[in-house]
C-alpha cells in the first residue's frame, strides 16, 4: 500500500515500544490511508475545554436571568420576574440533562467536532471512517452521563479510553463511532494558492479536462496530504510520490513522467481546479 511504508518507517524513527492506535481506511481506488486514534490525554483535554465553555455559558445565563429578576422587582414587573424564576429554575432542574443534549448537539452541527475537539484537532467519526450519523452522535451524547458520573473510582469513560484497544468509552461502543486525529484541521497551509494548472507554461503530463470527470474530492485531499508531507526521509517521500503517480497514470490513461516531484504538483494543481468546478 502506498502508506504502509511511511508509517513502519515513522514508527521506528521515533523509537515507539508500543504501536499508536491507528484507524486504516481504504479507498475505492486501492489506496490506504490511515489516522491517529486519540488517546485519554487529547480526550480529556478536549471535554475539559468543552465543559468550560458550557459552564461559563450557563453562568452568564444564570447572571443575565439574575439581574433580570432584579430589574423587574424594581420597576414592578411581575410577569418578567416569575418567567425568570421559572427559567432559572428549569436551568437547575435541567443541568444534568443538558449536557447529553449539548454534546449530540453540538457533534451533530459541526460534523463530530464540539468546540474543545476543533480546538485540538479532533473528530467523532463512525468506526468505518466516514461521517457519523446524526443517530450515532444522539446516542454516544446521550451516553456521556453515564461515562462520566459512573465512578470506578475514577470516572467510567476514562477507565474505558484508557483500557480500550481503540480508546472507546461507552458512548463510543454503543454507537460505533472512534475519535481521531482530524489531519486536515492541523493542516492550514494551501500548497501554491497562486497557481493553476491551466497557467502553468511547460506541463509535463498529458493531462485533459475530460480526467477531471473521474477525479473524486477524495483524490484532492489526497494528493494535498501528498505534497505536504515534506519531513518525510527523502527516499521515503519519492517512492510515496512515485506511487501516487503510477497510480493515477494508470486511472487516468497518461504516461507518467521521471519526475515525480513536478509530476505529483500538476497532478494537485489539476485537482484542485477542476473539482473547485472548473469541469
Amino acid at each position: 500500500m502506498i502508506l504502509q511504508t511511511l508509517e513502519q518507517q515513522s514508527a521506528r524513527s521515533k523509537g515507539h515500544h508500543a504501536p499508536v492506535p491507528t484507524l486504516t481506511l481504504e479507498t475505492p481506488e486501492g489506496i490506504t490511508l490511515r489516522t491517529e486514534i486519540a488517546g485519554l490525554g487529547s480526550r480529556v483535554a478536549a471535554a475539559v475545554l468543552d465543559l468550560v465553555l458550557l459552564i461559563s455559558g450557563l453562568i452568564a445565563l444564570g447572571l443575565i436571568l439574575y439581574l433580570a429578576n432584579l430589574a423587574a422587582d424594581e420597576v414592578g414587573l411581575d410577569a418578567v420576574t416569575e418567567f425568570s424564576e421559572f427559567l432559572g429554575g428549569l436551568l437547575l432542574g435541567g443541568v444534568l440533562i443538558l449536557f447529553p443534549v449539548y454534546f449530540s448537539a453540538v457533534h451533530v452541527l459541526m460534523d463530530g467536532r464540539s468546540p474543545g475537539k476543533r480546538m485540538l484537532g479532533l473528530r467523532v467519526v463512525a468506526s468505518s471512517g466516514y461521517s457519523a450519523s446524526t443517530g450515532q452522535h444522539t446516542l454516544r451524547g446521550l451516553l456521556w452521563l453515564v461515562d462520566a458520573l459512573v465512578m470506578v473510582p475514577v470516572p467510567l469513560g476514562f477507565i474505558l479510553i484508557g483500557a480500550a484497544p481503540r480508546s472507546r468509552r461507552l458512548g463510543d461502543l454503543a454507537a460505533d463511532t472512534l475519535v481521531v486525529h482530524d489531519t486536515a484541521l492541523l493542516k492550514t497551509e494551501e500548497p501554491w494558492p497562486r497557481e493553476t494548472w491551466t497557467a502553468r507554461e511547460k506541463k509535463h503530463l498529458a493531462l485533459t479536462a475530460g480526467m477531471a470527470a473521474r477525479l473524486e474530492e477524495e483524490d484532492q485531499s489526497l494528493l494535498r496530504d501528498a505534497v505536504l508531507r515534506r519531513r518525510m526521509p527523502k527516499k521515503l517521500r519519492e517512492k510515496l510520490y512515485r506511487d501516487i503517480v503510477e497510480h493515477y497514470a494508470a486511472r487516468l490513461g497518461f504516461s507518467p513522467s521521471e519526475m515525480t516531484r513536478t509530476s505529483l504538483k500538476e497532478l494537485y494543481l489539476f485537482a484542485r481546479e477542476f473539482r473547485r468546478g472548473g469541469e
